[in-house]
């Protein structure tokens, strides 16, 4: 047809879509005559153009075009085409579900399963091109536990002269495009590594002018700072010396006065203790005293009790007495020596009531003095526990005295603290100084490690030019070789055109010296 295949180098077991056609690297089972089985990941190629009409009452119509290719054999070649027509009779035979234009990608879809099971032990699918008299035929097998079911059998041709020598002018034509398109990028790669190499070269030397210039200043500043550090060093002993002889002398000062205040609270404790324990003797001797005076009272009382029943006995037997005198001057005339007997008893009863009277009034008169001397000793006993509450006082205030001098002897600590934090402080800007020095030294590192990083680049890109110059090399020699066929098939396309026989057998008894390519009698037999 007018629309020629595109073949597509693919280095991969895999397919992509063109404009043109589809491509696929199939592991398949070979099998041809005069030749031992063996696989080999042939490239199956498919593509859908237009025909040429054969007449002028032929229309144009559509044909779908095969090629099976292997890089590592340049004369494998076979070919199948497939018109509108002849895809319906397939389609028939073969029992074929998709129409002419989905026919490609379905197919392609099927050798995908093929290449997908090609690393398991036992395939599911498999593919294989088994050429024999009767024709060569691509399968496609998909094996189950009952059978092998054939999903596709199509029958190629071998490619004969003319479609070998297209196919390796072709392969040239590519070969040739893609040594232009590699030579052009070695001459891109040499251009970006001699800009690469000059921005390089000045980003080293940069790299070594800044690196330069901060060693320079990293040594100023470790100057700087050996002679601010000893500076400081000096400056901190001068001032933790003074701090500590200050320190020191208050201590000694505030130990003095505190021991001299403690002797002389101690002494006032003592001299408290003392009047205490003396206040506190006087106190229980008062005590003992109060006791003794209020057991007297209550024996005065008792006394009284006794002498108030006697006194109410008496006035009893003065009630029965006169009871008597009344029964007795009824009696008078009777009795009248009894008479003056009975008054004199009278006489004398008034006077023992007169005497218990007056025993009464001495006794109220005693239990009022003992009353007064309890009161006394009362205010007494009262005004000494005003005395031990006021020794307590005292003995409180030295404790706030003592108390005083402990915030003192802290405040003085804290003092001490203070100056211990500026000390420690300065200490402090000292190692921040040191910080910013190691920084620096960090800085320099760091440029040290980008020009390694600059070196390591220029070494990848190094080896990019080598491979570049390998692969040009290599392909180069390629199209050395694929010239000696082509001159070669020249050469017995003349000879053949100039003698009528014997151009197949030369064909079938020359062996070209290409590396791993076999005799051209395999692909056209």
């Amino acid at each position: 047809g007018k629309r020629g295949f595109v073949l597509v180098r693919d280095k991969t077991l895999g397919y992509r879509m063109e404009s043109q056609g589809q491509s696929l690297v199939v592991p398949l089972r070979v099998r041809e005559s005069g030749r031992e089985e063996r696989s080999a990941p042939v490239k199956v190629a498919i593509s859908i153009n237009s025909g040429d009409a054969s007449s002028a009452t032929v229309s144009r119509q559509q044909q779908m075009n095969f090629q099976l290719t292997d890089e590592s054999d340049p004369f494998f070649l076979y070919t199948l085409r497939v018109s509108e027509e002849e895809f319906q009779v397939l389609k028939v035979d073969q029992s074929i579900l998709v129409d002419f234009s989905e026919f490609p990608s379905k197919f392609m879809e099927l050798l995908q399963c093929c290449v997908a099971a090609a690393d398991e032990d036992a395939p599911k699918f498999s593919a294989s091109l088994n050429s024999a008299p009767e024709g060569t035929f691509l399968s496609v097998v998909e094996t189950n536990q009952f059978k092998n079911l054939t999903h596709m059998r199509l029958e190629f041709r071998a490619g004969n002269d003319t479609a070998v020598k297209k196919y390796l002018a072709k392969e040239l034509e590519k070969a040739k495009e893609e040594r232009d398109y590699l030579q052009a990028e070695v001459v891109s790669q040499e251009r970006r590594l001699v800009e690469n190499e000059a921005a390089a070269d000045m980003l080293t030397m940069d790299l070594r002018a800044e690196l330069e210039e901060a060693r320079n200043e990293l040594n100023k500043v470790k100057l700087q700072h050996a002679t601010v550090a000893a500076e400081m060093r000096e400056h901190s002993s001068q001032m933790q010396q003074e701090i500590r002889g200050e320190h020191e002398k208050e201590k000694r000062e505030l130990s003095r006065g505190a021991a001299e205040r403690e002797g002389a609270l101690a002494r006032q404790v003592e001299e408290l203790r003392a009047k205490g324990e003396r206040l506190e003797e006087e106190r229980s001797k008062l005590q003992s005293g109060s006791r003794e005076l209020a057991t007297k009272l209550q024996g005065a009382e008792h006394e009284l009790t006794i002498v108030r029943g006697d006194l109410a006995s008496q006035r009893e037997e003065n009630k029965a007495g006169d009871r008597v005198r009344h029964e007795q001057e009824k009696l008078l005339q009777s009795n009248a020596v009894r008479l003056s007997t009975l008054e004199q008893q009278v006489a004398d009863g008034k006077d023992m009531a007169a005497q218990l009277s007056n025993l009464v009034e001495s006794a109220n008169a005693q239990k009022s003095s003992m009353e007064e001397q309890l009161r006394m000793m009362r205010s007494t006993n009262q005004g000494l526990q005003d005395k031990v509450k006021a020794y307590s006082a005292e003995v409180s205030k030295a404790n706030g005295i003592i108390e005083h001098l402990q915030d003192e002897v802290k405040a003085s600590k804290t003092k001490l603290k203070v100056k211990s934090a500026v000390v420690m402080q300065q200490e402090q800007v000292v190692g921040e100084k040191d910080r910013v020095i190691q920084e620096r030294e960090q800085q320099c590192k760091s440029l040290e490690l980008s020009v390694t990083e600059r070196d390591g680049q220029l070494s990848v890109l190094e080896s990019k030019l080598s491979v570049a110059d390998s692969r040009l090399k290599e392909a180069e020699r390629t199209m050395q070789s694929n010239q000696q066929v082509i001159a070669w098939l020249n050469k017995e396309v003349n000879d053949a055109q100039m003698s009528s026989k014997g151009a197949y057998s030369a064909a079938v008894s020359f062996r070209p010296s290409l590396p791993n390519t076999p005799g051209l009698s395999h692909t056209v037999g």
